[in-house]
C-alpha cells in the first residue's frame, strides 16, 4: 500500500514500510556481496590475504588495539603515554574513541589482545551498511526494490569507499551514515511525524562525527542541509518548517557527538590544525585524472569509477525524469567533481574564503563521495524510471552511447597496439590496454542488456542479469585493490628488540625510531616502547614545533629517550646494545630519567623565549628548568640534585616520591596537557609548564608525594551534554508513537 502526499508539483507516492522477508532478503543480499567481496582477509591459510599496508595497519589498527586493552583494563583509554611523549588520545577524533560499532568490536575480540582480523571485520561490515542505507533511501524515492538494490550496490561497492576510504577506516566509517542521515531527512519531508525523521538524519550525523573523520562530516553536513532545503521547497513546505528541521537535525548530531566534540574542539585550539595554506588545502585531482571515470586503470584513479551500466542509467534517468526529482542529484556530482579538482577551479576558492570548514582540510578528491552516492542514487532512479520494460524513451540514446563506448574503447586499443598514438608518463602504460578492453565488453554487454529488456516480451531474467552485470563490472575494477598476500604487522620483526630492551632496563624510557618505516611509531603501545613521534594528523603546536627543530639530542634529553633504533652507526653518546638483522639498538650513555628535580630556575617571557632557551647548546635540562611562570616558592637556589622516584605508572595516573633539603622544581618528561591535575600530599597544587612541552611541579623541602591524573573536563561536558541529548530525543521519539487519546 501506498500513502499519497500532495505538492505543488502534484501527487507523489511514498511506500510504506517493506515486508520484514524483503528487508532481511536484501539484507542477506547485501552481506552474501560484502562476503565475496572480502572472503581473502577471512580465508584459512594458505588463501588468507591482509589489508595492504599502509594507514589501515600503521593508524588505525594499533589505536584501536591500544583503546581496546585501554577498555579491558577497565580505564577509559582518554591518554596514550606511548607516543609523542604522552597524548590526548581520545581527543584526537581519528582514534574514534566513542564510536558505537568500535565498542562491539572491542567487546567481542578485545579482551586478550585485539587481531587484526577483528578491525578487518569492522571495515568489512560497514559495507553491507552502506549499501542497505542507500537501498532505504532509494526505495524511499522510487518504491521499487531493484532500483534500491542497484542503488546499495553502487554506493558500497563502487569506486569511492573500494578505494582509499578501506585504508582511511574513519573516512569510511563516516562516509556510510550520509545515506541514513538523508533517509531521516526525507522521512520527515514526507512521514506523517516529521520529528523523528529529523532525529533520525541527527542521529546519523552523530554517528559519522564519532565515527572520526571531520571532512567526511564537513561535506556529509552541508549535503544534508542542501536536501533538505532544496528537497523541502520542492515539496512545498514553508522555510519556518525547514528551519525547524535543520535545527532539530544539527541540534540532535552535535548534542549525541559532544562527547567527541568538546574534547576534539579543546585538543584542536592547541594543535596544529587550525587552518591550511590555500595551496596545501586546495590539492585534489588535476584534470586528466577525470579519464578515471569510465577507466579505472587510468593512473589507478579507481575512485571515480561507478561502473558502465549505472553512468548508462544514471543518464538515462536525466533524460527522462523531470528536473525536481533529478535535479539535486545531478548537481551534487557536478559540485563534486568539480570540487575534487581542488584549487584549479573557482568553486574550490569560493568555498575556502566563505564556507566555514573547507580551510580546514586538504585532499579535496575526497569530494568524490558525495559523486559516488550522487551516481547511485541517479542509477536507482534511472532504474525506476523503466530500463527493464519495452517503452522507455531512454533506451534508444543509451544504446547509442554503449556501442559508441564500444567502437571507442576498441579504437583506443588498436591505436595503442600499433602504437600510433602514446600515453603520458603518469599513467600505467601496461594496464590500459587490458582496461580498454574490459571497458569495450562492457560497453557490449550493457548495449546487449539495453536491446533485449527492450523487446516486446522482456525477460524474466532480466533483473538478474542486471546484478550479475553490475557485479561484474565493479568486481573486475575494485577487487583487491587493498589487499596483499604477506602480513605487514611490523610486530614480527621487532619483538626480540622489545624483549632485549624489557630485559636492558627497569625504569621508565622512551625509542626514538631511525624512521616510521623502521619502527611505525603507533605500535609503541602494541609493544611497550613508548616514543616521542606519532603517526596521525593532530599534534599538539607546541609538540610539533620542538619536533621540527631537528636537534635530536635535546629531544632525546628532554623527553628520556634512553634507546635509538637505526640502521646506520652509532653517534658520539651512544653504544650499540644489540642487533636485530641489519637494525641496530643504540644505548644512550648519558640520559635523564622519566622524572627529575632541579634547583636552578629560568623564567621565559613567551613561548617563543622558551623553545630558544631549551635550544641554547649549553643548556642541560638536568641542572635547569625553563619556566614560564615564576615559581611561589622559593628561594631557588642551586646544590645538591634532590633524590626522585616513579612509584606508580600508568596511562591516566602517576605517583611520584621526592625528598629536597631546600626548594626545587621537580620536572617530569610528560607532555603538558591541560587535562591533567596534580596533587601534593593530597593537596591540590598547580602544574606548570616546564621546557616548552613538559611538565613541573613545586617540591618545598622536606619528604612529599605527587599525584598526577588526567582527569580532563572536556570529556565530562561533553558526556553530560551527550546523555542529555540522547534522553531527550529517546523521549521525542517514544512521545511521537504514543497513541494521542481523544
Amino acid at each position: 500500500m501506498r500513502s499519497v502526499t500532495a505538492t505543488r508539483h502534484g501527487p507523489t507516492a511514498y511506500p510504506r514500510s517493506a515486508p520484514w522477508r524483503a528487508v532481511l532478503g536484501t539484507v542477506l543480499f547485501f552481506g552474501g556481496l560484502t562476503a565475496a567481496f572480502f572472503w581473502p582477509l577471512f580465508a584459512p591459510p594458505p588463501w588468507r590475504q591482509y589489508m595492504a599496508a599502509g594507514d589501515f595497519i600503521n593508524q588505525f589498527y594499533p589505536f584501536r588495539a591500544f583503546a581496546a586493552a585501554e577498555w579491558w583494563a577497565r580505564r577509559p583509554p582518554l591518554w596514550n603515554p606511548y607516543i609523542f611523549a604522552g597524548h590526548p588520545f581520545a581527543a584526537d577524533i581519528q582514534t574514534a574513541v566513542f564510536y558505537p560499532p568500535a565498542w562491539l568490536t572491542i567487546l567481542f575480540f578485545g579482551r586478550d589482545g585485539l587481531p587484526l582480523t577483528a578491525l578487518e571485520l569492522e571495515m568489512a561490515a560497514h559495507y553491507p551498511l552502506a549499501a542497505f542505507f542507500t537501498y532505504a533511501l532509494v526505495q524511499r524515492l522510487t518504491g521499487q526494490r531493484l532500483a534500491a538494490v542497484v542503488a546499495g550496490a553502487v554506493f558500497a561497492f563502487g569506486g569511492f569507499l573500494t578505494s582509499y576510504p578501506a585504508q582511511q577506516l574513519p573516512m569510511l566509517e563516516s562516509a556510510v551514515w550520509l545515506p541514513l542521515a538523508l533517509y531521516g531527512l526525507e522521512r520527515g519531508l514526507t512521514g506523517s511525524r516529521p520529528p523523528l525523521g529529523w532525529i533520525g538524519a541527527g542521529g546519523a550525523l552523530g554517528l559519522a562525527i564519532l565515527a572520526g573523520h571531520p571532512q567526511t562530516v564537513l561535506l556529509s553536513a552541508y549535503t544534508a542541509a542542501a536536501y533538505l532545503l532544496v528537497r523541502g521547497r520542492l515539496l512545498g513546505h514553508a522555510w519556518r518548517h525547514l528551519g525547524a528541521g535543520l535545527l532539530l537535525t544539527g541540534t540532535t548530531a552535535l548534542g549525541l557527538a559532544a562527547v567527541q566534540i568538546v574534547p576534539t574542539v579543546e585538543f584542536f585550539l592547541l594543535s596544529t590544525r587550525q587552518g591550511l595554506p590555500y595551496a596545501v588545502a586546495g590539492h585534489g585531482y588535476d584534470l586528466k585524472a577525470l579519464v578515471g571515470l569510465i577507466l579505472p586503470e587510468w593512473r589507478g584513479e579507481r575512485a571515480l569509477y561507478v561502473g558502465v551500466l549505472p553512468l548508462l542509467l544514471a543518464t538515462g534517468a536525466l533524460r527522462t525524469l523531470p528536473l525536481a526529482r533529478t535535479g539535486f542529484w545531478g548537481g551534487l556530482a557536478l559540485i563534486a567533481l568539480v570540487l575534487s579538482l581542488g584549487a584549479t577551479t573557482p568553486l574550490f576558492w569560493l568555498l575556502y574564503h566563505a564556507a566555514p570548514g573547507f580551510a580546514l582540510f586538504r585532499d579535496q578528491e575526497r569530494a568524490m563521495l558525495l559523486y559516488n552516492l550522487a551516481m547511485a542514487v541517479l542509477a536507482g532512479l534511472g532504474m525506476a524510471a523503466g530500463a527493464s520494460q519495452p517503452v522507455w524513451p531512454a533506451r534508444p540514446l543509451l544504446l547509442r552511447l554503449a556501442l559508441s563506448g564500444l567502437a571507442l574503447a576498441l579504437l583506443a586499443w588498436g591505436l595503442l597496439r600499433t602504437g600510433l598514438v602514446g600515453l603520458p608518463a603518469d599513467v600505467q602504460t601496461d594496464q590500459i590496454p587490458g582496461g580498454l578492453l574490459r571497458l569495450a565488453a562492457l560497453c557490449l554487454a550493457a548495449a546487449l542488456w539495453l536491446w533485449w529488456t527492450g523487446r516486446a516480451a522482456a525477460p524474466r531474467l532480466a533483473p538478474a542479469l542486471l546484478l550479475g552485470l553490475l557485479a561484474l563490472d565493479l568486481w573486475t575494477a575494485h577487487y583487491g585493490h587493498n589487499f596483499q598476500t604477506a602480513n605487514p604487522d611490523p610486530r614480527p620483526r621487532l619483538l626480540a628488540i622489545a624483549r632485549f630492551i624489557h630485559a636492558d632496563i627497569q625504569e621508565p624510557f622512551r625509542v626514538r625510531g631511525e624512521t616510521d618505516a623502521l619502527f611505525p611509531p603507533n605500535y609503541a603501545a602494541l609493544l611497550n616502547l613508548p616514543t616521542i613521534v606519532g603517526d596521525t594528523p593532530l599534534v599538539l603546536e607546541r609538540v610539533q614545533r620542538l619536533l621540527d627543530t631537528k636537534e635530536e639530542w635535546r629531544l632525546w634529553q628532554l623527553l628520556n629517550v634512553k634507546y635509538a633504533l637505526a640502521r646506520k652507526d652509532p653517534e658520539p653518546g651512544l653504544e650499540v646494545a644489540f642487533r636485530q638483522g641489519d637494525i641496530r639498538v643504540m644505548r644512550m650513555i648519558y640520559s635523564l630519567p622519566r622524572a627529575w628535580a632541579v634547583r636552578r630556575v629560568e623564567v621565559a617571557t613567551s613561548p617563543t623565549e622558551a623553545l630558544a632557551r631549551v635550544l641554547r647548546p649549553d643548556y642541560h635540562p638536568g641542572d635547569i628548568v625553563v619556566l614560564e611562570e615564576p615559581p611561589t616558592i622559593g628561594p631557588i637556589v642551586p646544590g645538591d640534585r634532590p633524590d626522585v622516584r616513579i612509584v606508580y605508572y600508568s596511562p591516566r595516573r602517576i605517583i611520584v616520591d621526592a625528598v629536597a633539603d631546600a626548594p626545587a622544581i621537580l620536572v617530569l618528561s610528560e607532555t603538558y596537557y591541560p587535562g591533567w591535575r596534580a596533587w601534593r600530599d593530597d593537596q591540590p597544587v598547580p602544574i606548570l609548564r616546564a621546557n616548552f612541552v613538559t611538565r613541573a611541579l613545586e617540591l618545598p623541602p622536606g619528604r612529599h608525594r605527587f599525584t598526577l591524573v588526567y582527569d580532563p573536563w572536556s570529556v565530562k561536558v561533553g558526556a553530560l551534554l551527550s546523555g542529555l541529548t540522547l534522553a531527550l530525543a529517546g523521549g521525542v521519539v517514544l512521545a511521537s508513537r504514543w497513541p494521542v487519546r481523544p
